[in-house]
Parts: C-alpha cells; structure tokens; sequence
C-alpha cells in the first residue's frame, strides 16, 4: 500500500459524508443517523493514519493493520458513493420532472423494507471499522490532517529540464559516431552506465545535433527491444550508425561494434552547478555554510543528475539556513546506499510528497516502461479515481490536476515533457527507477499485465488493472473483484490481438459483475458494434473511452444513467450516428470527446443544460432534422460557457439561429473550426452570409481559426472580424 493512499480515500469519503446532498438522502431514508456515526468513526481513523503509514515502514504489525483497514476504507467509500449518486439522482429526476419521488428511490415498492437494508449497510461497515480500530495493538499519534500545500511557484526556466557537465561527453560520442566505419556498414556505439545519470538524455541530445542531423540521411530514433530495432537495420546504407544507451555492460560489449563509452558521474562542481540551478534558481547561498550543507547533501546523490534533481527540488521547498540542516541529519543520514543504487534517495523524496501526490504517482504504476503518456487522459484518470483534492467547490479540477502534474514534474518524477502548438503540455514519460521507484510504492492494488502468464497472477484485492498485451479479458475479470479502473495500453496492437478473442469476452466488459465499482473504463479499440445496456449497472464510473470502435453505431440511451460521468470519448466511432437523446441527464460530464464521428447527423437536444462541459471537441448542426423534439439547435452553445480547447461546428446553414449565436462569450477556446457552410441557401447572398458570418466572431482570446465553405463569400482577408 502506498505511503498517504489511505489518507487520500479516507478524506474522500469524509467529504461526501459531510455534503449536504448526503445530509438529505439520510434524512429521507431514516439513516441520517447512521450516516454520522459513520462520519465519526472514520474522522477518529483518519486521526492517526498519518503517524500509522509512516510507522508501517519500520512495524509489520502496523502494516498488516493497515492492509486490513484498507480493505473496509474502499467498501466504505463504494457505499458513500452509492448514497451520493443516490442523491444526485433524485435531484436529477424530479428537476427534470421526468417521475415521482417513490419510484426513483427504492428498488422494491416497500420503503421501509429498503430503508432497512441501507440502515443495515451502513451500520456494518462500522462495525467493521470499529473491530479493526479495536484491534489496534500499538500506540498511534494523533496528526493534523495535511491540507493541500501551496508551493513555491517554479519558473519556467527552473523546471528540470536541463543538462549540466555533459560537454565532454557529448564531444567524444559525436567524434565517433561521424568517424568512418571501416569494414563495418553499420557500426554500434553503446553509452554505458549506471540508472539516472542521464543515458538518454544525452543520446537524445546527439542526435539532435544540428552536425549529425547534416550529417545522416536518415535519422531513426527507437528504445523497442533490440530485436525491433534489428529490423530496422536491414540493408543500412554504409557509414550508419546505431547508438545503444543500456546500465549492463555485458549487454554494451555484446551488441557493440565499437569500444563502449562509459558514462561516468557529474564531477563535485558540476553536481554542485546542477543543484544550485535546482534548489537555489543558480543563485549562490549568502552564506558559506549552506553550501556545504548542500555539497554533504550531495554526497548521498553520487554525481547522479536525476538523483541530484528530485532531491534539489525538495529542498527547493525549503528554509537553506534552518531546514536544510535538518533534513541532512535526521534523514537524509538515515538512508544507506551502494554507489550504484540512489533509489533510496529517490524514495525520500517520494516519502517527501503530500498524500495527494504520492496517490497519483503511485497510480502511474499502470503505465509501461517507457510508455508515452498523454497528460490530459492521465489527469482525467486522476480525477475519476477521486485523487484530485478540491478545497472549493468552484476550482475546475482539471487545473488542479496539471497543477498536480507540474508539481510532480518538477521533482523529476515525469520527464521528457512535450507541449502542443499551444503550449499546453501534451505528453511525458517516466524515467525508468521512476517507474521502478512507483511499482515500488504502487502497493498491491495496482497491476499492470502484460502477458498471459500476469493474468492468474492477479490478486482478487487488486483495485486497477491495465491490459497491455494479449491476455483475454475474460480471464483478468474472472480473478479481480471489484476493479476500479480497466485499461487497455497499447491500442494499435491490441486492436489487431482482440480480433482472435471470443465475442463474449467483449460483452463481458460492460456487465462483469467484477466492474460494478469502475470508475474509470477503457474500451478503445476493440472493435465493439454495440454497448450493451446494462452499462447503467456501472453506476459509479466516472471516465468512459470507447473510442476508435469504427463498427460502433449507436450509444444505449441507458448510459445516460451514469449520472457521475464526467468524461465520455466516442472520437473517431465513424459509424456513430447519434448521441443519447437523453443526454442532458449527465449533470456532471466536463468533456465529451467526439472528434471523427463522421456519421453523426445531429447533436441531442438539451446539450446546452450541461453546463460544467468544458471540452466539446464537434458540435454538428442539425441540418434537415429541425423539425425533430430530439434535435438540439446550434442556439444551445450559448449556454456552454466553459467550453475550452478546440471546437469544431459542423453543417452550419444560413438558418436565423446564428444570429443569436455568441462565440465572443467562450474566452477559454483556443481553437475554432467551421465546417460545411452552405453553398446553395435558399435567398443566398454576400450581404446575408457576411452578416451571418460576423455573428460567429469568437473571443479575442481564440489562438487559431479555421473556416471551410462559408456561402458565397470570397475568401477571408482578416476585415470581417475586427
């Protein structure tokens, strides 16, 4: 289990206790009451959760008793969510006016018998709290619950992204690889060291060397096994060279051509240069003593960069005349390393984090090896496991989880960080102890499989599971209970694998018994026709991706029950036709992500009702189904303040309903595309679509604009729009 994880779900579900939805459905059931001794006895835990997790390092006794108190804390919080989701409901249906009050609570027609049963669970579940506290052998200090911290802002310029004392380094190894080849056709030069001391940053850095770029044809960059990369040097022109980075130098003198060069660690100033870049923006300490606290402190690091990184950036945190001292004698003194191992170091600043972070770190544990993430899918991931802590109701939880993001970058826990064309941050990788350091802590809820042999190996306690490779989904959901995230990785490959796997495997994902507690579900790629109706049964998910399902033609309207989605992605489902009609039900969904739905000939009516939507990736006017009770009109966009990002609008007429469209009021659009405009409008002319076209003017904030087919206008010149 990981340090701070059980902090994290308890505080979640004293947070939904406390809510005033909660507080009503109690009332309305007859619980209330034990609602808030449930409340109590989780706050009394919570107490002393902070000073158990920290002693279950040292006492096996504590760690078993947290494992088991793990275990009730995740029922605990499936049964909170299933009374909010509850309340959520009712609020819902009756606003909606769409049935009376009676038959949107209980399941049976007897209210009382229903109460009963809900009364029951909840007294159970603290009865089994209550046990494991009683069990509790070992004294537990009471800590103040830690709150999320406001850091120190970072500059751009002091994020760690930078290489020092590699000059050398770099000048030998683009020596020889533009030195000839000899008999060779295609020579191999290894860069061989130990973990972190920068391997890959380097090559990368060579071969984007404007020198070798002039020097190469062909440039290939590739970190697949070695086999992959074989193929790719078939029939190499003469004079190519292969570069390896690898920690084995058994491996560097057996795949190598050349005399392997061996990457050694920063020198004393060099280590010093990169920590004060880090810890201090460059600046040197006013006084002399700090900086030889700090280059104590750096003897722990061994000259490795990413070691010197993580622990500079924590201390960046940090008072250098009164803090650094303290960290140095009574912790940093306390860890014993070889000099080729600094994941003890890297564990220290990870036990560093607060508990939200190490949460989100730990789930990465899904990820592979050297795996591409995109950011914001892994932000929406975050959020839909609850791991995203809110102090407001009002702070969009998407910024907090970049905020999460960058912070976690910043101590050199992500790497390798790309940005789109609008400098939003796009993609990253785990470095790869990074990774190793959170399968570490990622304690035993998360698996990440990646071969048949992991599927008997899961554990029925495991709580997130990522597919990566061939293994049968009917096999993982037959042996996991109560999974909480599913994910397929590796999509391109694993659409190919999934066509040799029986229909039902496919069914099973969507009414598994074992997925009933899904927050997160990923079901790209897997060439499903249909969704099956039962998904409603998944009522606490919270991310569904079924994206590139190009056989998918139409959405249950039962999805629409899922009242806690936040993020549906039907992108690039060609056939998808339409959209649940009864959409406007799901109060809580931010993004709905419908690029490359080709086929869709309108939007559902009520779109407009939902307005926490912050991404709206299509909007497809409804040409020819105006008349339609089901059809939502463009005029609904206008309600959808929020709207961020990109957004295309598709099939635009010359209807009058663009008259009263305002774009100029969504100041978070970066990116605006209108498609289709009508070339052949009924009393078309220039003064009409010029006219039409003015009332689409965007906020000045918008970043980029594309315009297809606008009428009988000639081409924009840029005076339309002033």
């Amino acid at each position: 289990m990981a340090d701070g994880v059980l902090s994290n779900v308890v505080g979640d579900i004293i947070t939904k206790l406390g809510s005033l939805a909660l507080d009503e459905i109690g009332l309305w059931w007859g619980v209330k009451g034990e609602l808030e001794k449930l409340k109590d006895t989780v706050s009394s835990i919570r107490n002393v959760l902070l000073d158990a997790e920290e002693q279950q390092k040292l006492n096996h006794q504590v760690k078993g008793w947290l494992e088991r108190l793990e275990e009730v804390v995740y029922d605990a919080d499936d049964l909170v969510d299933d009374f909010a989701t509850e309340a959520l409901r009712r609020r819902v249906m009756t606003g909606n006016g769409m049935t009376n009050e009676l038959s949107i609570f209980f399941s049976s027609s007897n209210p009382i018998t229903y109460s009963f049963q809900i009364c029951r669970k909840i007294k159970a579940i603290r009865e089994r709290l209550a046990d494991i506290e009683g069990d509790r052998k070992f004294k537990l200090e009471v800590r103040p619950y830690q709150e999320r911290i406001a850091w120190r802002d970072q500059t751009e310029s002091s994020l760690p992204e930078v290489v020092i004392g590699r000059e050398g380094d770099k000048k030998a190894i683009t020596e020889l690889v533009l030195s000839p080849n000899g008999e060779e056709c295609v020579s191999v030069l290894s860069i061989v060291g130990m973990g972190g001391l920068g391997k890959t940053t380097l090559a990368q850095i060579i071969f984007n060397d404007e020198l070798i770029k002039n020097s190469f044809e062909r440039r290939i960059w590739n970190r697949e096994k070695w086999q992959n990369l074989k193929r790719l040097l078939v029939g190499g022109s003469s004079g190519s060279k292969i570069l390896i980075t690898t920690r084995s130098k058994k491996v560097a003198d057996i795949s190598s051509t050349m005399a392997p060069h061996v990457l050694e660690g920063l020198s004393r100033d060099e280590s010093w240069s990169l920590f004060l870049h880090v810890a201090l923006e460059g600046q040197e300490p006013k006084h002399a003593n700090v900086r030889e606290i700090g280059e104590e402190i750096l003897k722990k690091c061994c000259g490795v960069p990413l070691a010197i990184k993580t622990i500079a950036s924590l201390l960046y945190e940090k008072n250098p005349e009164t803090e650094w001292p303290l960290f140095l004698r009574n912790e940093l003194s306390k860890i014993s390393q070889d000099d080729n191992d600094i994941m003890p170091t890297l564990k220290l600043s990870y036990d560093h984090l607060p508990s939200h972070l190490k949460h989100c770190f730990a789930y990465c544990a899904l990820y592979p090896k050297d795996y591409k993430i995109d950011v914001k899918t892994l932000i929406h991931l975050w959020v839909a496991q609850g791991f995203i802590d809110s102090p407001s109701t009002s702070d969009c939880l998407e910024n907090i989880g970049l905020e999460y993001f960058m912070k976690l970058w910043w101590r050199s826990f992500f790497q390798e960080v790309k940005r789109d064309k609008f400098g939003n941050v796009e993609s990253c990788k785990m470095h790869d102890l990074m990774h190793d350091l959170a399968t570490t802590v990622g304690w035993t809820r998360i698996q990440l499989v990646n071969s048949d042999a992991d599927a008997p190996k899961i554990d029925e306690k495991i709580r997130y599971v990522a597919l990566n490779l061939d293994v049968a989904p009917q096999e993982i959901l037959n042996n996991a209970k109560r999974l909480r995230s599913f994910l397929l990785l590796g999509k391109h490959d694993i659409a190919k694998r999934l066509r040799s796997f029986p229909k039902h495997d496919y069914d099973a994902l969507f009414i598994h018994k074992n997925l009933w507690c899904l927050r997160a579900h990923d079901m790209s790629y897997c060439r499903i026709e249909k969704v099956d109706s039962c998904i409603k049964m998944l009522k606490h998910l919270r991310y569904l991706d079924v994206s590139r399902n190009v056989e998918l033609r139409v959405l249950p309207n039962s999805i629409t029950d899922l009242l806690n989605l936040q993020v549906l992605n039907v992108s690039n489902c060609s056939e998808l036709k339409e959209l649940p009609k009864d959409i406007k039900k799901l109060v809580n969904l931010r993004h709905l992500y419908c690029e490359g739905c080709f086929s869709l000939t309108h939007m559902p009516r009520g779109l407009g009702q939902l307005t926490s939507l912050q991404t709206l990736s299509v909007f497809v006017a409804a040409k020819g189904h105006i008349s339609s009770k089901d059809v939502g009109k463009i005029n609904e966009l206008n309600e959808l303040k929020n709207l961020r990002g990109r957004l295309q609008i598709k099939k635009l007429g010359c209807d009058n309903e663009i008259v009263n469209l305002n774009l100029k009021e969504k100041p978070l659009l970066q990116s605006l595309e209108l498609f289709h405009w009508e070339e052949s409008c009924e009393d078309s002319n220039v003064d009409r679509d010029e006219m039409s076209f003015q009332n689409l003017q965007p906020h000045r904030n918008l970043k980029e604009l594309k315009v297809v087919k606008y009428g009988v206008l000639s081409p924009i010149e840029g005076e339309m729009w002033k």
